[in-house]
């Protein structure tokens, strides 16, 4: 691939991922939450910042989902490893269900709670079975040879997504009556904001591999 092709996709990675930087640090510092409390990542969840009804900047937290995740779908479609048909194709279709259903997190915001949670766990479980198989086929199938920071990123989202779906399973009806009287810490919302960390260090970790490689697998 052409320097000039794989600049122009690395751009547009980092253009979706500062659209969603930007939603989540104008939606954060704005928040003044139902209970008239500031943004605390201990103890709120992501999706609390598109939440209508409490969040002054939940439109611009939504909108950053769904005008910045394609993007980032165009950004991972186009460094797929060089692969077998049914491999490329397998993450072809995991990286578009992925997309969408960030997307739907932001159509269908926290007030929405069912189709909002459902969105969110096709999410975490996607990323959690794509940076799975990320692994396995890299450090098992074609044991290419990564820099280390990099393979670190995509085991930690496997670890962290995981932890995320076993903690979020185990939040019972209860849960809306905890947010109006939070504690200091809640645990899962702690763990959902390492994902997402983890997640863009994975994306840093992809645009220094391939930046450095000049061509992709």
């Amino acid at each position: 691939m052409r320097t000039s092709n794989l600049n122009a996709i690395i751009l547009t990675g980092c253009l979706g991922v500062l659209i969603i930087l930007y939603g989540i640090i104008t939606s954060s510092i704005n928040y003044i939450g139902c209970s008239g409390e500031n943004y605390n990542v201990l103890n709120h969840f992501v999706s609390e910042l598109g939440q209508y009804k409490c969040s002054e900047k939940a439109m611009t937290f939504n909108l950053s989902l769904i005008f910045g995740t394609p993007f980032l779908i165009f950004y991972y479609l186009k460094i797929i490893p060089d692969s077998s048909r049914n491999i490329k194709v397998l993450f072809k279709w995991i990286i578009s269900t992925i997309g969408l259903s960030a997307i739907s997190i932001g159509i269908f915001s926290m007030d929405n709670t069912i189709i909002h949670v459902v969105s969110a766990l096709i999410f975490f479980y996607l990323c959690f079975f794509s940076s799975l198989l990320f692994n396995i086929y890299f450090l098992f199938m074609k044991k290419q040879e990564l820099p280390k920071h990099f393979v670190i990123s995509g085991i930690l989202i496997s670890i962290m997504t995981l932890i995320n779906i076993i903690q979020f399973q185990q939040l019972d009806v209860n849960m809306l009556l905890i947010l109006k009287n939070r504690p200091n810490i809640i645990f899962v919302c702690i763990i959902e904001w390492i994902c997402l960390l983890s997640m863009l260090l994975f994306f840093i970790s992809s645009v220094i591999f391939f930046r450095k490689k000049v061509y992709l697998f």
